[in-house]
């Protein structure tokens, strides 16, 4: 992801720029009949509930050791990491076509450490974080 983003850093030292990406979707946490506990692809409900009552648990991923990237961007460093325990949900998660609903999101934090002209005097800091984060709603297509 880096080097692709790399490629469109017009006007920026591309060596800066960094690209961080986690998924963020339904996990089927369940003992009930015809649900299969621990399996990070899950839709809204069980596979087989009868009922339709029962729902999957929606599991937020996070960067950096615990960082929530849509809601505090701004703990992030950059450039930012993943490890296991961030990226809690897959990207094979399948959408319930019943409820319109996307059951998994991609989120992605872009970062680039700019280094102002002038830095270091006057109190201008020597390098300044640029950052974006932006998410979609994503579905596995069967």
């Amino acid at each position: 992801m880096n080097d692709r983003a790399r490629d469109f850093a017009f006007g920026l030292d591309p060596s800066l720029v960094f690209v961080t990406a986690c998924w963020s979707g339904y996990i089927d946490q369940s003992s009930a009949p015809g649900s299969y506990p621990g399996i990070y692809d899950a839709g809204p409900r069980w596979v087989n509930d009868p009922t339709g009552e029962a729902r999957n648990t929606w599991s937020d991923c996070t960067m950096s050791g615990g960082i929530y990237p849509l809601t505090d961007p701004d703990s992030l460093p950059c450039p930012a990491s993943t490890s296991y325990g961030d990226d809690t949900a897959s990207n094979l998660a399948v959408s319930d076509s019943e409820l319109a609903v996307a059951a998994n999101r991609v989120v992605v934090y872009a970062c680039y450490n700019w280094t102002p002209p002038l830095a270091g005097f006057l109190l201008i800091p020597d390098t300044v974080v640029l950052r974006a984060v932006f998410s979609e709603g994503l579905q596995h297509q069967r």
